[in-house]
């Protein structure tokens, strides 16, 4: 998460996708600066990918929708 040093700010959550197999939100986290810059909070959730899973989507789904639930309960927390 990268919080902009603005009060209210909206908040940009970054699913990231592709093939799902080896990416993971670190890989993402160059866009933030330009979104930060101009006062949005970005977050970029990190969750297991296909190969992890074995081809199971199931718990990469459950992981992203809880990150964003985390998000909603503690958005008022960035500012």
């Amino acid at each position: 998460m990268t919080a902009a040093n603005q009060t209210g700010a909206p908040v940009h959550i970054f699913i990231h996708g592709g093939a799902w197999a080896g990416s993971s939100a670190a890989q993402w986290g160059y866009m933030a600066v330009m979104l930060v810059a101009n006062g949005v909070h970005y977050v970029a959730p990190d969750f297991i990918n296909a190969i992890q899973s074995k081809g199971n989507l199931l718990p990469m789904a459950e992981q992203v929708k809880k990150s964003i639930a985390w998000v909603y309960k503690n958005a008022a927390s960035f500012g």
